[in-house]
């Protein structure tokens, strides 16, 4: 049997995917507390978005639109 990897080589199985009104923020923010590697630059549009590298994990942070700013999400 043929083993098979779900995750693109450099990912880990699962990717935290962080979607926050005000990316620059929590960027300094988690530079500031774990000191990523930068894999990927925010990019100055409608849809900036981030991607870091802490240990052996991605994180991707994304500017949420709008209508997303006043939910709140709970399990």
């Amino acid at each position: 049997m043929i083993a098979i990897n779900p995750a693109r080589p450099g990912y880990s199985t699962i990717s935290p995917f962080l979607s926050v009104k005000n990316p620059e923020q929590q960027l300094e923010f988690i530079k500031t507390v774990f000191a990523p590697e930068i894999t990927e630059p925010v990019r100055i549009n409608p849809d900036q978005r981030a991607e870091l590298k802490i240990g052996n994990t991605s994180l991707i942070v994304v500017k949420a639109e709008e209508e997303h700013h006043s939910r709140t999400n709970t399990l």
